[in-house]
């Protein structure tokens, strides 16, 4: 179901749907606009009435526009309001919808887990004993699970600094039943339930006495401990390999009957959008849970046919195979939960959940899949418990869909830089859009600064990267990666070719430094590159010295100062303009010679920098 919009949502489709009126009427203009103008080969005047007609729909669209400049949440959409057309505000606009309504989506996510959570506090107990403080906290996680649902209180839920703790004490039962209540994470745990629940109850959780009303499932076939209860999805242990007289029928896709499934998964999501707008019968304690059944159960579905797209020409690799028997355990968990939903409302079989188990069934007899759990009516799952398997399917996705959304990146960055001429003011769009593509690739896909092709990519366009765009975070990591792979890379050229690749300018800043002494601050010292830089510029020392960010500066006073120090030099990407500064005037007030390193540390590179901006100060001082 379409979750209902909130106040900004609303007014952000209000504005939408102006821009596109506003559009259609000129739209509608321009066609007037000719046949009105042909009177004046005629020497007669246009109608008056278009005139008015245009001046009525100027006027509408300037005050629209001059009002939506002054909101600031617009201002990173469509920095040049003054001058944007009507289709640029409409495509702001739209990206504007787009994120309110993904962050809705992020909340409602939120939502979820956390009533999952509460559900699944009301659904522990103490062994072998009442516990009064157990009931209590089951009584506060009722009150706000009541209250996650009313829409009048749900922010002051969602705010509720209580929350945390009872996820605490849900994944601190969890971690003693795993074996992992010793672990730092499982301490501090501890600790959170303690100060917000008391002490009794968290030493009963840490001592393994609290547990769910039906006890932890097992695992059927294995003798190994329970394995982590993820999202109520037991993950599917490999099955034995069948006897070798056993060949399963070569199955084609098309026999898996995805057209079927496909239709199951409309009407569940059908069912529910239908149950959560129904108004719940008086004493209907289930109300909410038929939505959940039949939503999770769509998107098990969903994720099922997602996976099983490739399964003609991938289900004999084994880590396809470990995927796909994990989203049949799902979708097995899902149609077991809404089983025992329409049981315990005396409406016997779903026809929905029976095709669902029958597919699950011939999949699971004629490929061999393992479906370890909830596929038997004495093993049912748990129908409070199902929406707590929305969070792992969305997981799933997301991996599945990562290495997609990488290339698309990689792709983005590459047409970007094609796009880079070397004119700094039209390259600005085109580098501005290389490191917010970085930055999704680092921070959000988790690829490593050091990746092989971001980093080819770069090298192309290395020397002409605005130093103004280098600030952020991510874009800093690939930088310094590919600075130390080219230093690494000229490393390598030590030995036979280094008489080629050593240029005039490191011969020519070799006899103004020879047995000279240097500071180099910034970047992390690595012997083999100081080595390297001393011997190939004949320095007598080079003092090599990391700059941390917030770190003091004072101490490089000291070391400006030394008596026998010829030369200094910043690498600016890693120390920071903050430090430049402060470093440049210490350097003035001693008359010792600064000099600013844009790029890596590459000999030749050290050597040009050098002799371009101090070259003829150091010939002067001999």
């Amino acid at each position: 179901m379409e979750p209902s919009m909130d106040s900004d949502e609303s007014v952000a489709v209000e504005r939408l749907v102006k821009v596109r009126h506003l559009r259609k009427i000129a739209s509608l203009l321009s066609l007037k606009l000719s046949p009105a103008i042909l009177p004046l080969k005629d020497g007669r005047p246009i109608p008056l009435e278009f005139f008015a007609e245009h001046q009525s729909w100027a006027t509408d669209m300037e005050q629209s526009l001059s009002e939506w400049s002054q909101v600031p949440e617009l201002h990173s959409y469509i920095p040049s309001a003054h001058d944007a057309s009507l289709v640029d505000w409409e495509t702001a606009l739209e990206r504007h919808l787009h994120e309110l309504r993904q962050q809705r989506d992020q909340r409602r996510t939120e939502q979820e887990k956390k009533q999952a959570i509460l559900l699944a506090i009301q659904d522990l107990r103490l062994q072998g004993a009442l516990s009064p403080a157990l009931a209590k906290v089951q009584d506060t996680a009722r009150h706000w699970g009541d209250a996650l649902r009313d829409k009048a209180r749900c922010k002051q839920a969602m705010e509720s600094e209580e929350l945390p703790a009872f996820e605490a004490l849900w994944r601190l039962v969890e971690d003693v039943r795993d074996g992992r209540a010793d672990e730092p994470d499982a301490v501090r745990r501890s600790d959170l339930v303690a100060r917000t629940f008391g002490m009794q109850l968290a030493l009963q959780a840490y001592s393994g006495k609290i547990v769910p009303e039906g006890g932890w499932p097992e695992i059927i076939g294995t003798d190994e401990a329970l394995a982590r209860l993820q999202l109520g999805a037991i993950p599917t242990p490999v099955p034995p390999p069948a006897p070798a007289r056993i060949v399963p029928r070569p199955v084609e896709t098309r026999d898996l009957e995805w057209e079927m499934l496909y239709s199951i998964q409309i009407r569940l999501r059908d069912r529910a959008e239908e149950a959560s707008r129904a108004a719940p019968e008086p004493g209907d304690s289930m109300a909410s849970m038929r939505a959940a059944c039949f939503q999770t159960l769509a998107e098990a579905i969903e994720l099922v046919i997602f996976v099983g797209r490739d399964f003609a020409t991938k289900r004999d690799d084994e880590h396809w195979r470990n995927i796909f028997g994990e989203t049949l355990q799902i979708m097995a968990t899902g149609q077991s939960a809404l089983r025992k939903l329409s049981e315990l409302r005396g409406l016997g079989e779903d026809p929905d959940q029976l095709q669902c188990f029958r597919w699950l069934r011939k999949v699971s007899d004629e490929q061999r899949f393992y479906i370890a759990r909830h596929m038997k009516r004495d093993e049912p799952a748990e129908p409070s418990r199902v929406i707590m398997l929305k969070p792992r399917i969305q997981e799933i996705r997301a991996e599945l869909d990562a290495p997609r959304r990488v290339t698309k990146l990689l792709r983005k960055i590459d047409f970007e830089l094609s796009q880079v001429s070397g004119d700094p003011e039209d390259d600005r769009a085109h580098w501005e859009a290389v490191v917010r593509a970085i930055t999704s690739l680092i921070e959000e896909e988790r690829v490593p600064p050091s990746n092989k092709d971001l980093r080819e990519k770069l090298l192309s366009k290395y020397s002409i990267l605005p130093e103004d765009l280098l600030s952020t975070p991510q874009m800093l990591l690939v930088i310094r990666e590919i600075d130390r792979y080219l230093a690494d890379q000229e490393s390598l050229t030590k030995g036979s070719e280094q008489s080629h690749t050593a240029s005039e300018e490191v011969r020519e800043v070799g006899e103004l430094l020879k047995g000279k002494k240097a500071l180099l601050i910034g970047g992390i010292p690595r012997p083999e590159t100081r080595d390297r830089l001393e011997e190939a510029l004949c320095l007598g020392e080079l003092v090599w010295e990391e700059a941390r960010e917030h770190e003091s500066k004072s101490h490089f006073e000291a070391m400006v100062n030394q008596p026998d120090l010829s030369l200094v030099c910043l690498m600016i990407r890693w120390v920071g303009h903050n430090h430049v500064d402060v470093i440049k005037e210490y350097c003035r007030e001693a008359g010792k010679p600064c000099v600013i390193m844009p790029r890596g540390y590459g000999v030749n590179q050290f050597a040009h920098d050098i002799l371009q901006q101090v070259g003829e100060r150091l010939q002067q001082d001999g």
